[in-house]
């Protein structure tokens, strides 16, 4: 567990560690929204029909 500490006390490590799991979230949020904006555009479109 000394190599973990010694990652954990190096700054620019955990500056990466940051901006990675940032972008992650970041990247995530976008999918989650895209899929969302989808599914959404479905569900407008199947009611489009049923009211056709």
């Amino acid at each position: 567990m000394k190599w973990l500490e010694e990652l954990l006390l190096d700054e620019e490590i955990m500056a990466q560690l940051i901006r990675t799991i940032g972008v992650s979230i970041i990247v995530i949020g976008y999918i989650v929204l895209f899929i969302g904006e989808v599914s959404d555009l479905n569900v407008l479109q199947k009611m489009r029909e049923i009211a056709v």
